[in-house]
Formats: structure tokens, sequence, C-alpha cells
């Protein structure tokens, strides 16, 4: 990865995760080798994007416990915290398998995410979709089954909320709202096209 790569990439972790509690790690998972990075420096984690050559890297959307491996990912019954809510919207465009009536264009998706009744914290740009955060003032601290299902429930309910705005234009969004969601991490590159990569940028 370039310098201003891993800047990008440490400028978004920093903002989703502006701490790392002990006992809590990001996760860092990439399509190369298919396994799981443990971070818990916001400089460790782009260390584990970069010597993936900073190609198809996904960061956790929630904190997960320190120590599970690099054959894990950790399910959404274990994650420890939750930054906000966020939902992936993909675009029109050949790279998409089936025939989904996505947004026809990146300005159509981005305006479909400021429809929300808040704007969007970050909106990144995954190279053929947006990754919409709204983030919460603060860590949410997931210490019991009963946070676990409160957060998916509200999340759940923001992402319905946001797919019926969408299909009242005629828009189909897919589900992202598990906990143990990954995404794709800035300053990285999509190589779903291999012939033509596409940075990931927020």
């Amino acid at each position: 990865m370039l310098d201003a790569e891993r800047e990008a990439a440490l400028l978004f972790l920093r903002t989703i995760f502006p701490e790392i509690p002990d006992g809590c790690a990001i996760l860092i998972w990439t399509i190369k080798n298919r396994k799981s990075g443990w971070a818990t420096t916001h400089e460790r984690a782009v260390e584990l994007a970069d010597a993936a050559g900073g190609r198809d890297v996904y960061v956790g959307c929630c904190l997960r416990p320190l120590g599970l491996g690099p054959s894990k990912r950790g399910k959404s019954n274990i994650v420890l915290a939750i930054p906000g809510f966020w939902e992936d919207v993909d675009f029109a465009g050949p790279h998409h398998k089936g025939k989904k009536n996505y947004p026809p264009t990146v300005a159509d998706a981005q305006a479909l995410c400021e429809s929300m009744p808040w704007l969007p914290s970050i909106l990144v740009h995954s190279g053929h979709g947006l990754q919409a955060w709204w983030l919460f003032k603060e860590l949410w601290m997931l210490e019991s089954p009963e946070d676990r299902a409160k957060a998916a429930s509200l999340l759940v309910r923001w992402q319905r909320l946001l797919a019926q705005k969408a299909a009242e234009k005629g828009w189909a969004l897919d589900s992202t709202h598990d906990l143990s969601r990954i995404l794709r991490l800035p300053g990285t590159w999509n190589t779903k096209d291999a012939a033509h990569p596409v940075m990931v940028t927020a």
C-alpha cells in the first residue's frame, strides 16, 4: 500500500472505532488467503491490510473478542461493541450477479442514504456500491445477550426503513444487518474485476 492508502485506512479506522477497549480487537479479513487478522491498535490493523497487498481487504463492522485466531471471523453472538448502523447500497452495473434492480447511479445511491432521518457520518465508495455508516457518539459496548439482541433489532429496523425508501423508487437493497458483517476497507483495492481494479475511498 502507498502512504496515502495507509493514511486513508488509518483515518477510517480511527473514525469508526475511536477507541479499542481492553479485550476487543478489530477484525481484518482478506480474500487472498481467506484469513482473519486481529488488531488491538489502528496501526496494526493497517499493517494487516498492507500485508495482504491492500487488495480485497475487509474490516469487521463490530469489535470482536481478542484471540479468535486466523480461521474464525466471530459470529454475531460474541461481538463486543458496535460503532453505529451501516448499509451496503449497490448501484447498477455489470459487476453484480442476479437481476436485482439496484439504484441506477452512485448519485442515486447517495441520495437514498441521505434521505434517512440522519445524514450518514461516512460514505465509502467500495467500487461498485456505497457503504453508508451512521455512527453513534461513542461505541456501544454490548455486555450481554440482551444488548446484542437490542443492537441487532435496531440495525434491522434501520435497514428496513432504508429498504422501504428504496422500494418506493423500485430499487432493491441487499441485507447486511448481521452484527458479524464485514465491509471493504477504504485505502484498499476492489479487484472483483481483476482487469479494472477500483480504489475503495471514503
